[in-house]
């Protein structure tokens, strides 16, 4: 996969996940066998036909290749398995459409309205969609996959009442149905949204900034919560900076930051929501701030994009998969009048 595309939006909110390649299609067992390109199954293991036939596509479990008789529509013939250590084919975050290129969300505060922008992967708009209004006291609190259909879905969370909605998306940038994950009184706000237990279903991390309490949501695909997890508090001088995969073993990782004095953490997670282990990446000064998570160099392993709001400048941290910094980089800088709103 390619590295993330940082958006960047002058002092406005925007929000800015994936598809895997099929094979030919036939619709009865009189067609001739034709050529199947290499077919991704999961993020390691390919399926490579050189005579592949009259079929649906199927999806067998890695490392496995289903076959049926001459009359279920399904023969796969002349495969071969193979692995490999460098697929990686993490899904794109904020993909509406299925098409692995990030598209934008945007939201009008004023008045409730909302936008999704299309991308192509040329950087150009393609096409815009109104999935619809919702009132102004509501924000977006997270956009990711709900369902596990590979397009994104958009978490609402309504701050006066407490009250929480899963907009569910079809590849048009409609809404297809709504689900209520349930409330949460206001004290609390939604942190991070991202797979806490390795079922491709996003999951809704919540923290109490009064108390330091912690809870982690874990969702079923119909929106509503199956369980939650108390992975424990931390003090009020601390804040989820990002939530991502940083040790590359399918679960979401924590990155804090206290602000008060440049100290973070990442606490690695369990697939049960509890904390494993914690590693110190490292301080940096109060002058900078997490501006996103994501993996940059395409190792599986989520790296830091840090941004100095006083002087424009910009740093990404490379981390290794035990929470330690293992290089930086300085993509650049840009002017203070900039933020960066969604990668």
């Amino acid at each position: 996969g390619d590295c993330p595309r940082r958006l960047w939006r002058r002092k406005a909110a925007g929000l800015v996940r994936g598809g895997l390649a099929q094979g030919p299609q036939h619709g009865s067992n009189q067609g001739m066998p034709t050529s199947l390109p290499t077919v991704t199954i999961d993020d390691t293991t390919t399926f490579s036909s050189n005579n592949a036939t009259d079929t649906d596509t199927d999806s067998p479990a890695p490392d496995s290749i289903a076959s049926g008789d001459d009359q279920d529509n399904d023969d796969l013939f002349g495969s071969t398995i193979t692995r490999s250590s460098t697929v990686n084919n993490e899904p794109v975050r904020f993909d509406f459409n299925n098409d692995g290129v990030a598209d934008i969300l945007w939201r009008n505060g004023n008045n409730g309205a909302n936008r999704i922008w299309f991308m192509d992967d040329d950087g150009k708009r393609s096409t815009q969609a109104n999935p619809g209004n919702l009132g102004k006291a509501w924000d977006v609190a997270g956009v990711d996959d709900f369902n596990d259909d590979g397009v994104a879905d958009i978490l609402w969370r309504n701050g006066n009442n407490g009250a929480n909605r899963i907009w569910f998306m079809d590849d048009n940038g409609k809404r297809s149905t709504q689900a209520n994950p349930g409330r949460l009184g206001t004290a609390w706000d939604v942190a991070g949204v991202a797979d806490f237990n390795d079922d491709d279903v996003a999951d809704i991390l919540w923290r109490n900034g009064n108390n330091g309490a912690n809870r982690i949501w874990f969702m079923n695909d119909n929106g509503k919560r199956n369980s939650q997890a108390n992975p424990g508090k931390l003090g009020k001088a601390w804040d989820v900076a990002g939530v991502d995969d940083f040790n590359d073993d399918g679960v979401a990782d924590i990155l804090w930051r206290n602000g008060n004095n440049g100290a973070n953490r990442i606490w690695f997670m369990n697939d049960d929501g509890k904390r494993s282990t914690q590693a110190n990446p490292g301080k940096l000064g109060k002058a900078w701030d997490v501006a996103g998570v994501d993996d940059f160099n395409n190792d599986g392993v989520a790296d830091i994009l840090w941004r100095n709001g006083n002087n424009g400048a910009n740093r990404i941290w490379f981390m290794d998969d035990d929470g330690t910094l293992d290089s930086s980089v300085n993509p650049g800088n840009l002017g203070k009048a900039w933020d960066v709103a969604g990668m």
